[in-house]
């Protein structure tokens, strides 16, 4: 991908591939995604392919689907087990998956929304594309199409390109695209309007021309180098251990036994901020105002997931599962995740008189391997 040293003109618009979207889990209400409201009424046109649109409708829908499924399970479960009575079941299914709204519905209005906090303009491929360049481009092999491998799955990626650049000619604006798809990569290459590159708060830091803003960056840059701002350094581990308080996480374990998973909760030990080639700490902006700033941070971070886990096998004799015992273990895991921490104060102003307002992390670990689990006939011993 292009460097951010490779950006030295000026450009008028940006645009996500649907890639980007996948890659924070179509968390469009938060995060980095929350950051592109900046972009409504802005000098800059934050726009979207409608191949991207249907895409990520698509993928929305999917998660949906997927998610009231989870929730009818849920719910069949706690009305068997009676955990609560019949009215308030029937109150928590209606609020958690509401019957007057389809599923279709709850994507359409949080696209709508997005789109309506962003400012997002659609970019319509058929009114843009030139079919006959299209054409030519997959029977030549010309990006995004390969030589190799099924190119009619290139289609729709030859179809958003081609309508994004199109657009960008009629309106003389140069366009940063945010993709992680080699196939968008290899079309910039001969593009003069399109400039790709896969970071999404790299992206929006292009768009951040605050001096005093920089200069802040640099002191936090300084803090977490020296480690001096006991305060600051400590509402980030706070931040991060709250982050993993309750996640949801995934155990791969086998066994020779049936086996259910008793409690699973992950325990933080330590990070270490991302730095650059020579060693500094890589501190994006985000997002500038007369309120105060928004700085994006990568971190490392180490924590020890703890499982328990209970065996049984099955007794053929009284046709049901006997318990045989339990086991335990903790597997220390590292995963990276951005962090978007919120500064405000009059600005401009200077690092000791902003305040942190709100830090958000934005992954945590998600999936342990546990290997195979045996017994602890430990619990057996006399």
């Amino acid at each position: 991908m292009s460097n951010i040293s490779d950006f030295e003109v000026d450009y008028g618009a940006l645009t996500i591939d649907t890639s980007i979207f996948d890659n924070y889990g179509i968390a469009i209400e938060k995060g980095l995604f929350r950051q592109l409201h900046q972009f409504k009424d802005s000098p800059v046109n934050f726009i979207l392919s409608d191949i991207v649109h249907r895409e990520v409708r698509k993928h929305l829908l999917e998660k949906t689907n997927e998610a009231r499924s989870k929730v009818a399970t849920a719910i069949r479960a706690a009305s068997a087990q009676q955990l609560a009575s019949e009215p308030e079941i029937a109150r928590a299914s209606e609020m958690l998956s509401p019957t007057d709204l389809t599923n279709e519905n709850i994507v359409d209005k949080r696209l709508s929304d997005f789109y309506e906090a962003t400012g997002a303009q659609l970019i319509e491929s058929s009114e843009h594309v030139d079919i006959a360049r299209l054409v030519r481009m997959y029977f030549e092999y010309q990006a995004p199409f390969e030589g190799a491998g099924e190119k009619k799955s290139e289609f729709p990626d030859a179809l958003a390109l081609l309508s994004l650049e199109a657009w960008a000619n009629l309106n003389n604006f140069n366009v940063i695209v945010v993709s992680s798809d080699k196939g968008w990569e290899d079309f910039a290459k001969q593009s003069h309007r399109i400039h790709v590159i896969d970071s999404l708060s790299v992206a929006i830091s292009l768009f951040q021309p605050h001096h005093s803003a920089k200069d802040v960056v640099a002191e936090l840059q300084t803090v977490f180098l020296s480690g001096k701002d006991s305060q600051l350094l400590g509402e980030i581990t706070s931040a991060i251990e709250n982050s993993l308080d309750g996640t949801e996480i995934y155990a791969d374990a086998s066994s020779d036994y049936y086996l259910e998973e008793d409690e699973l909760y992950a325990e933080y030990l330590d990070h270490k901020f991302l730095t650059d080639d020579k060693g500094t700490p890589e501190v994006r902006l985000i997002r500038v105002n007369s309120d105060g700033i928004v700085v994006q941070l990568s971190a490392l971070v180490t924590c020890n997931v703890h499982g328990s886990f209970h065996l049984s096998t099955w007794d053929s004799i009284d046709k049901e599962y006997i318990g045989i015992g339990s086991s335990s273990g903790t597997q220390t895991e590292t995963y990276q995740t951005d962090i978007l921490m919120t500064l405000t104060g009059n600005f401009p102003a200077s690092l000791a008189s902003l305040k942190v307002d709100k830090i958000e992390v934005l992954d945590t670990v998600s999936h342990v391997e546990f290997g195979n689990i045996e017994p602890d006939w430990r619990d057996y011993e006399e």
